[in-house]
């Protein structure tokens, strides 16, 4: 049997400033951070029919869901007034 592919988008994302968040709160700002993950990222992963493929504490790469996720991480921006940080996987 033929192994099926299938293209994928990946996209990473990191919260800039959050070592230094972390250094002010370190309890709080993970709750926050977590509750956020809960209330906005998370929902519109699985609206976009995507997955988060690994979480990093303060980011997380997701496939499927590139144009789904900027809404929520400009939310996520806006509450932690911290700046989200996008990028993809680089080939060379």
């Amino acid at each position: 049997m033929a192994a099926v592919r299938r293209l994928a988008a990946i996209l990473a994302a990191d919260v800039a400033g959050y070592s230094r968040l972390m250094g002010v709160d370190e309890e709080g700002t993970h709750e926050r951070l977590q509750a956020h993950f809960r209330e906005l990222v998370n929902p519109k992963v699985g609206e976009h029919r995507g997955r988060i493929v690994k979480n990093t504490g303060d980011g997380f790469d997701t496939v499927r869901v590139v144009l789904g996720a900027f809404e929520p991480l400009a939310m996520l921006a806006e509450r932690l007034r911290a700046v989200v940080l996008i990028g993809g996987p680089c080939c060379h």
